[in-house]
């Protein structure tokens, strides 16, 4: 094979990728928008409103604290039920099914309280960023920290083990 030749199919291999590449970011921009939209539309609802079990997983979720918003969602197919409430000064949310079970609890946490590996693990995640805010996250048996990073006035979000292992974000179908 000329020179030549080979230097125009490496050509057109390297536009190939970067033309891919270029369709994948711009993929996930959209579902990024997607999802913020879909974040806007959803309403708030009322106590009430809920289904008997999950108003007794919120009562003893609140105890003695100040409810703030619940949002019916839909995932994949599935009712759950999103609070926001305040205990102690300290925000919560938690995630919970139409039959009362808590899939998820998040509770915010102070930049300064983080544990050292997991500050330093978000930091080396995003070198140029900002550590904006962070949550501990009970899910299942599951226990991790969520670090929102800013890059450029962009959010990026990492999961981190306390130990400060990075857990690697799962890719939608």
């Amino acid at each position: 094979m000329d020179q030549s030749k080979l230097w125009r199919i490496l050509v057109a291999a390297t536009l190939a990728v970067g033309i891919t590449g270029c369709t994948n970011a711009s993929h996930e921009e959209k579902e990024d928008q997607k999802k913020e939209e879909k974040e806007d539309d959803e309403k708030p609802i009322a106590l009430n409103q809920t289904p008997a079990p999950v108003q007794a997983s919120i009562q003893k979720l609140l105890g003695d604290g100040k409810l703030g918003k619940i949002v019916r969602e839909d995932e994949d197919g599935k009712s759950q039920f999103e609070v926001e409430y305040i205990v102690k000064n300290i925000n919560h949310s938690a995630t919970i099914s139409p039959a009362g079970d808590i899939l998820e609890e998040e509770t915010e946490v102070e930049l300064s309280a983080l544990p050292a590996a997991v500050a330093n693990a978000a930091k080396a995640a995003y070198p140029k960023g900002t550590l904006k805010e962070a949550n501990t996250v009970q899910a299942g048996k599951d226990s991790y920290y969520e670090v929102e990073v800013a890059v450029d006035g962009k959010k990026h979000v990492v999961k981190v083990k306390a130990d400060g292992t990075v857990i690697p974000e799962k890719k939608e179908k």
